[in-house]
């Protein structure tokens, strides 16, 4: 969860953690059942239109599984 800049953190994060993906989204999805994400990876970012939470959430975790797929 990021106020400003949310996708410059977020590659931020990735490169200094060595992760494969990290969610970036803003403090407007706190109150709200919709959330607007944007999908950080080394070599992508893919912003997902505001969706529900749930609906996001399984966005999310089909990314997880193609990043372990190609580990496979």
């Amino acid at each position: 969860l990021e106020t400003h800049d949310a996708e410059a953190h977020a590659r931020e994060k990735l490169v200094r953690k060595g992760l494969d993906l990290v969610v970036a989204n803003g403090p407007a999805s706190l109150a709200s059942g919709r959330i607007a994400a944007t999908l950080v990876e080394k070599d992508r970012t893919r912003r997902l239109a505001p969706a529900p939470k749930t609906r996001v959430a399984r966005a999310i975790i089909a990314e997880v599984v193609k990043l372990l797929e190609r580990r496979a």
